[in-house]
């Protein structure tokens, strides 16, 4: 088994498995939705929010709403965006 797409403890049959995909997209869905109720919040821009690493390493990178807009996504330092974004939905 090798390690997950960052180098994590998460354990995948191959790179670029199905597995690895859905979790991508799991992040990227709780992303978006997190996002979305920022909008609905008072200071919920600048507010520091949980956001889920979009590698799919299941960690967790601290941003505010307007860097998350910034950054495009939310990754943990070092993880870069090494992964396209499966669906980049709108807010």
């Amino acid at each position: 088994m090798m390690s997950g797409p960052c180098g994590g403890g998460v354990a995948l049959a191959a790179p670029g498995d199905l597995s690895d995909r859905v979790d991508i997209a799991i992040a990227i869905a709780l992303n978006m939705q997190i996002r979305r109720l920022a909008d609905m919040l008072p200071g919920g821009l600048e507010h520091v929010y949980g956001f889920s690493c979009e590698c799919g390493c299941g960690e967790t990178s601290q941003l505010s709403a307007a860097e998350f807009d910034r950054r495009s996504g939310a990754w943990i330092d070092g993880h870069g965006d090494g992964h396209a974004r499966l669906a980049q939905p709108s807010l």
